[in-house]
C-alpha cells in the first residue's frame, strides 16, 4: 500500500479520536453543575429605634473642704451605705498610692483564704476551669475594645481566682498558706509606712446608694418629679447645659435603685414602643449587652404628635452611673433564626397534603419561597419560613414546630424546611429538586 495513503488514514484516525474526545468533553462539561454554597447558621438581629438619650437620676454631691491627697476606697458604680467611707485623706501622694496597694493585697488575701477553705471540696474539672477562664478573657477583651473599662476590670479578679483554683485542682499547689503569709507581710509593711498624721481622716457618704467619683454639672437639672412634663425641646443641648461644679465636690451618690432615660421619638416610633411587650436598650457607651428596661412614660400631646419616651432601669455599672447623654437603640423586638442570603431564595410550586376543617385530606399545590441545598451529590428544595427580612438577607424560623404549635411549619412535609448547617446553594444554573450535581 502506498505510504501516502497509510499516512492519510493515520491522520484521519487521530482527527476522529480528537473529535470524539471533544464531543465527550463538551457533553460532560455541560452536565457538570458547578455550585457554590453557604452554611445555614443562626443569627440574631434586633428591630430597634435609634435616639439620643438623656439619663435622669436622683443624685447628691459629696463635698470635702480640707487639704490632703484623696485615696478612694469605693469604685464608681459600687453600692455604698450611709456614713460609709468613700475616701481616705493622706498628707502625700506616696501614702495614697500605698493605701490603694494595701487594698489590692487585702483582696488577694481574702480570695486565697477562701480557696484554702474550699480546697478539699473542689470537684470542678480543669477543662471546665479553662473554658471559664477563656470566656472571661474574651469578655475582658470585648469590654476593653468598646471602652467599658470598669466592666473589664471587674472580671480581672475572677480570672485570677480561676487560675489559682486550677493550680489547686491540678495539684500544682497543695494550698496557699505560704502565699497568704507572704502577702500579709507585704500589707503590714505598707500599712506601717502610710503617713500617720491624717491616716484616720476619712470622707463619708451622707446617703445610701451608688457612688460616682466625678460630677458632670447636670446633677439636679432635671428631677424625677419633672418627668411627666418633659419635652424634646427641654432636653436639647441648647436648653440643657452643664453648670460649673464647685471645687470641693469629691463625688456624688445616686440614692435611688432606678435610673431613667428620656428618648425623643416621632409618632410612628412611639406607637411601636407602646406595642412592644419587652424592651431592651443598646447603649454602646455603657455595655456591649442589651439592658432590660421598662417603659415608664410617654409624653405626647396626641397620638399623631412627636414626643418623648422615658424608660426605667435597674442595671448598674461605672459607665451607667456616669453616662448622661448617649446614643441609644431601643430594641422593640428580637429575631433569632437561620441566616439566608436573599440571592439564594427562589419561588417554587410544591405539593402538600392538607386537612380541611371537616377532617378531609387532599393534595394542594402552592407557590412557596425556599432554597436549594446540596445534599451529597443531589440538589434538594427546602422551604424558607421567613420571620425577618433585611436588605440582602432573610431570617428563617428554626424552632421546633412539633413542640410549639404556634411556630410556623413548612407547607409540604415532603420537601421540609431549611435546617441549621444545610449547605445552601448560592450560585448554580438550572437548579431543581432531585438534580444530580
Amino acid at each position: 500500500m502506498d505510504k501516502t495513503v497509510i499516512l492519510k488514514r493515520v491522520i484521519m484516525g487521530i482527527l476522529t479520536l480528537l473529535a470524539i474526545a471533544y464531543v465527550v468533553y463538551t457533553v460532560t462539561r455541560a452536565n457538570i453543575v458547578r455550585v457554590e454554597t453557604v452554611e445555614a447558621n443562626l443569627i440574631t438581629v434586633h428591630d430597634a429605634i435609634r435616639s439620643q438619650g438623656y439619663v435622669i437620676r436622683s443624685e447628691h454631691y459629696i463635698t470635702y473642704d480640707g487639704d490632703g491627697i484623696l485615696s478612694y476606697t469605693i469604685s464608681d458604680g459600687e453600692k455604698i451605705s450611709k456614713n460609709e467611707t468613700i475616701a481616705n485623706v493622706y498628707t502625700d501622694a506616696g501614702s495614697a498610692g500605698k493605701s490603694r496597694e494595701s487594698q489590692r493585697l487585702e483582696a488577694q488575701i481574702e480570695s486565697l483564704t477562701l480557696l484554702n477553705k474550699t480546697a478539699e471540696a473542689l470537684t470542678v474539672s480543669p477543662d471546665a476551669l479553662d473554658k471559664n477562664i477563656s470566656s472571661l478573657l474574651c469578655e475582658i477583651n470585648l469590654h476593653v475594645a468598646d471602652g467599658s473599662l470598669s466592666e473589664a476590670d471587674s472580671r480581672v479578679e475572677s480570672v485570677l481566682y480561676g487560675i489559682n483554683e486550677r493550680q489547686l485542682v491540678t495539684g500544682k499547689v497543695q494550698d496557699y498558706t505560704d502565699k497568704i503569709a507572704e502577702l500579709e507581710v507585704q500589707k503590714k509593711e505598707l500599712d506601717e509606712n502610710i503617713s500617720a498624721p491624717q491616716k484616720a481622716k476619712k470622707i463619708t457618704s451622707g446617703y445610701t446608694g451608688y457612688f460616682v467619683s466625678a460630677a458632670d454639672g447636670y446633677e439636679g437639672q432635671v428631677g424625677i418629679s419633672e418627668i411627666p412634663g418633659l419635652t424634646a425641646e427641654a432636653l436639647s443641648t441648647d436648653q440643657l447645659k452643664p453648670v460649673n461644679v464647685n471645687e470641693n465636690v469629691v463625688g456624688k451618690v445616686i440614692d435611688s435603685v432606678y435610673w431613667y432615660i428620656a428618648c425623643p421619638m416621632n409618632a410612628e416610633e412611639l406607637l411601636k414602643i407602646k406595642q412592644s411587650r419587652s424592651l431592651f436598650l443598646d447603649i454602646p457607651l455603657v455595655s456591649n449587652e442589651p439592658i432590660e428596661v421598662e417603659l415608664y412614660a410617654i409624653n405626647q400631646q396626641n397620638s399623631s404628635a412627636d414626643g418623648v419616651a422615658i424608660f426605667r432601669g435597674l442595671y448598674m455599672s461605672a459607665e451607667m452611673a456616669s453616662v448622661r447623654r448617649a446614643d441609644v437603640s431601643v430594641i422593640v423586638k428580637t429575631y433569632t433564626g437561620l441566616y439566608i442570603p436573599k440571592s439564594a431564595v427562589h419561588d417554587a410550586d410544591v405539593s402538600g397534603t392538607q386537612t380541611d376543617k371537616y377532617g378531609k385530606t387532599g393534595t394542594t399545590v402552592k407557590t412557596v419561597s425556599g432554597v436549594y441545598i446540596k445534599k451529597g451529590s443531589e440538589v434538594k428544595f427546602r422551604e424558607v419560613l421567613i420571620i425577618y427580612s433585611g436588605d440582602d438577607f432573610v431570617i428563617s424560623d428554626y424552632s421546633d414546630y412539633n413542640e410549639n404549635p404556634g411556630a410556623p411549619r413548612p407547607f409540604s412535609d415532603d420537601y421540609g424546611r431549611v435546617e441549621q448547617y444545610d449547605n445552601i446553594i448560592t450560585e448554580g444554573a438550572n437548579l431543581y429538586d432531585g438534580k444530580i450535581i
